[in-house]
This record gives structure tokens, C-alpha cells and sequence, in this order.
């Protein structure tokens, strides 16, 4: 059967007839989906009414959302890396790592010598002050002061000690006379002694030396004897000569035997000079022995006497001095503090005065930034130690002794200083003891982050 796929050309008032209008509708979709042509997924597709909903965003809105992310890496960056110091603020002082010796009145008086300046070097021992004290009674002088006024009373007391103390003085002056020429006699002596000792070794020499000649003359006599005797016997000689040759012999040895007591004689002299020279060492010695006891005894008398009216003061270590308090003319009462000495060599540390509330964070090595009241830190800065010694002991107002006043329980915490100068205005000052001045302790050290976290972290340790 052949069809006719000729187009075919519709007029414009040709309308389509109802069997090709129903042949143009679509189908349902039951018959759409079987009926093959189309793939099944085209067709749901086409009948499916969801789609892609496609919103067109400006470019500055996502630059804006990177820009945010950026900042926010940043910040967080930022907590992580900074870290946040806590730190605690304290007050001290400076003192010597050896610490300060003060010097203290012994017996109330009146000032009569000051022989040191503040800031004078001395040696243990040196006398750095002398006071005068007006105790002497008058039954230790044998000085009755019934009718006399209180005042009098004193001017002949002080004059009768001092009357005794000069007598005093002139009998030790006596025996270091004595004692130089008690040693004037004995080197004397003594060198008179090593001279006869001297002669003697030399007389011993020179006797030795004929007593050995003289020897061989006798050899040589005996010898010139036996041969006469031989030619006496041959009958070549006459008895005579060799009588006179015996003779010789005789005399000879004679002369030996005045020689050997000359030797015995010189050995005697030595040996008693040697006995000499020890009799007079011992006796020297014995001798200065008890110039010195009496010497000893007259200082003992002296210082009882001196203690009466005046009495020294001396340096207990070698140092600088410092905190000079009197002068000649003022008075004194027992126990006071007439200067401080500080150590020689001896450096300075910072005392730190930690209350209790804020001692439990504090451990050895931690940085202390301090700040002198002396320089302040606007213009000089502060200055860097660390904390060396925790003190154990709990210091309250009634611990008097500290340069600043306590208000309430504090511990000790010493800290050792980097720098023993402070930089002013071109030039190093050295530090000095007592010092005030204001710590920055650093107790903790934390990131931002952990900082910011804290209240987080402390209500997880509640629960």
C-alpha cells in the first residue's frame, strides 16, 4: 500500500479538521509511556513539575565571606600565639647577700671620738667610735663626795680615773722599757757568746792543725832514735847522741801532751759556752714571761679603768661603712645602733615582703621586674631578677626590724639582682642597702586563648 508523504499546503481559512486536532493533543501519560516512542526518563521528565531553583549572587558577597574567614583564622591565630602574663605586685628592699652587721652601744655615755666617715673602708678590729661613761663610784677610788655637789662629785670622780688610768699607763711604759732592755742585754750576750764560741772553734782549729804537725815531728824523732840505737849498737855513734835523740822524742811528746789538754780545755770552753747561750735563752725567755704576765696584768687593771670612764667600739668584719648615726658630743644609750657595716665583696640582692594571699604561686626562678623608689621607672626603667630563696617563716608587725612596715602577714622571698648598678644620666650608680622598692613578680604565663577559656575551665573543675 503506498503512501503519499506529499506536504500539503493548508489555506489560511482552512481549518484543521477534528480527526487531525485529536491526532495533535498529547497523549496522556499512560499512553505517552507506552506507547515507545519516547524513553520512559524523557517523558517522566517532561511531566515532572521540581527543578533546579538557579539564584544569581553578586561577586562582593563572596569576597565579603572570605574576607570574614580571614579575620576570624587571624584572631584565632592571634589568641593562640600571645600570651598573657599575670603577675603579682610586691614591695622590698635591698640588704648584702652576707647581710649588714650593725654596731651597737655597750653602756650608755656621750660620744668622745668618731674616727670613721660614712662611706669608710675599715678591717675587723679598727676602733670606730669611743664613749665616755660616768659610772665610777666613789668607794672604787677611795674619793668621798659627802658635801660635795652632784656635779662636783662627777668632775672628781672622771679626774681621779683619770689619774688612775695614766698611772696605769706609766707602769706599762716602765715594763716596755724594761722588756727593751732586758732584750738590748740578751742580744748582747748572746752575741758574746757566739763570739767566744767563735774564738774557741778557731783556737780548736789552729791547736788541731799543730797537734797534727807535731805528730809527725814525733814520727820522724822515733824514727831517727831507733836508727841511733842501731848505730850505737855497730858502734858508729857515742851513747850521747843518741841520748839527745831520746831526749827529743821525750820533749816532743811532751809538747803533744800540753797540746791534747789545750784541745780538752778548748772543747771545755766550747761545750760551757754553748751551756751559756741556752742558760740565757731560757733565762730570757723566763724573763719576758713575766714582764708580759705584769704587762698583762697592768691592761687587765687599765681596761677595768678605762670601762669606769670610757670604753671602745670596733669594727666585727671588714667593710664599708654606712648609716652613721652620731657624732662626737651626742649621747648614747645601751643597745643603740651607732652605724652599719656592709660586708667587703659583698653584693646586693632585692628582700621582696609577699603578702600570704599571693605566696602560693611564687617559685624559684621566676622573673621579678623591679622598679628603685630612688630612680623612678618613667625615667630609668626597671631593672630584671629572679627569684632565688622562698623564705619559710611567716613575718608579722611585731618583726620590727625591716625597713618597711608590715600590715599584714608576709613571707621573705629574696631575689637575685642582674645588674648591681642602675644607668642614670650617662653613668652607673651603684645600688645601696635599704633601698625601697616596687616588684612585679611573673606568677603565671598563658596563651589569650587559654585566658579567655578560664571561666570554662573553672566551671569544669566544679562539676
Amino acid at each position: 500500500m503506498m503512501v503519499d508523504n506529499t506536504p500539503k499546503r493548508l489555506t489560511p481559512n482552512a481549518q484543521p479538521s477534528q480527526n487531525n486536532v485529536a491526532r495533535n493533543e498529547p497523549k496522556d501519560s499512560s499512553s505517552a509511556r507506552d506507547s515507545g516512542l519516547f524513553r520512559r526518563q524523557v517523558v517522566d521528565k517532561t511531566l515532572s513539575l521540581d527543578g533546579e531553583i538557579i539564584v544569581k549572587q553578586p561577586i562582593g558577597f563572596t569576597l565579603l565571606t572570605i574576607l570574614f574567614a580571614l579575620l576570624l583564622l587571624t584572631l584565632v591565630m592571634f589568641l593562640i600565639s600571645q600570651e598573657y602574663t599575670r603577675k603579682t605586685r610586691v614591695y622590698g628592699y635591698l640588704q648584702p647577700t652576707q647581710g649588714l652587721v650593725e654596731s651597737f652601744a655597750e653602756h650608755a655615755g656621750t660620744v668622745s671620738h668618731v674616727t670613721v666617715k660614712e662611706g669608710d673602708k675599715v678591717n675587723a678590729g679598727d676602733v670606730l667610735f669611743v664613749v665616755e661613761q660616768k659610772r665610777l663610784s666613789a668607794q672604787a677610788i677611795g674619793v668621798s663626795s659627802g658635801g660635795i655637789s652632784n656635779g662636783s662629785a662627777n668632775e672628781v670622780l672622771q679626774d681621779a680615773n683619770i689619774g688612775q688610768i695614766e698611772a696605769i699607763q706609766n707602769q706599762i711604759s716602765q715594763l716596755d722599757a724594761e722588756r727593751n732592755n732586758q732584750q738590748q742585754r740578751y742580744k748582747t750576750s748572746k752575741q758574746s757568746l757566739h763570739i767566744k764560741q767563735q774564738q774557741t772553734a778557731s783556737l780548736r782549729g789552729t791547736i788541731d792543725k799543730q797537734y797534727s804537725a807535731l805528730q809527725q815531728r814525733i814520727t820522724l824523732a822515733q824514727r831517727q832514735f831507733q836508727n841511733g840505737k842501731q848505730l850505737l849498737a855497730q858502734g858508729h855513734i857515742a851513747d850521747e847522741q843518741v841520748v839527745r835523740l831520746q831526749q827529743s822524742v821525750l820533749l816532743l811528746q811532751q809538747q803533744a801532751y800540753e797540746l791534747e789538754q789545750l784541745q780538752l780545755q778548748t772543747d771545755s770552753e766550747q761545750q760551757q759556752a754553748s751551756q751559756q747561750l741556752q742558760q740565757l735563752e731560757y733565762q730570757h725567755a723566763s724573763d719576758v714571761h713575766a714582764l708580759l704576765q705584769q704587762q698583762q696584768q697592768l691592761q687587765r687593771q687599765l681596761s677595768n679603768a678605762k670601762f669606769q670612764y670610757q670604753y671602745t667600739v670596733v669594727a666585727q668584719i671588714s667593710g664599708q661603712v654606712t648609716n652613721l648615726k652620731y657624732k662626737v658630743g651626742q649621747s648614747v644609750v645601751a643597745g643603740s645602733s651607732l652605724l652599719t657595716i656592709v660586708p667587703e665583696n659583698s653584693q646586693m640582692e632585692a628582700v621582696l615582703l609577699v603578702p600570704t594571699r599571693g605566696f602560693g604561686f611564687i617559685n624559684q626562678g621566676q622573673v621579678a621586674k623591679l622598679k628603685y623608689q630612688a630612680f623612678p621607672y618613667q625615667q630609668f626603667g626597671s631593672y630584671q631578677g629572679r627569684v632565688r630563696k622562698l623564705g619559710n617563716a611567716v613575718l608579722t608587725k611585731a618583726d620590727s626590724h625591716m625597713p618597711i612596715a608590715i600590715n599584714e602577714p608576709v613571707y621573705k622571698v629574696t631575689v637575685a639582682l642582674e645588674s648591681q648598678s642602675v644607668q642614670a644620666y650617662g653613668k652607673a650608680i651603684t645600688l645601696s642597702p635599704g633601698m625601697l622598692l616596687q616588684a612585679d613578680i611573673e606568677v603565671d604565663k598563658r596563651s589569650l586563648l587559654d585566658w579567655l577559656l578560664e571561666p570554662i575551665y573553672s566551671l569544669k573543675g566544679r562539676i
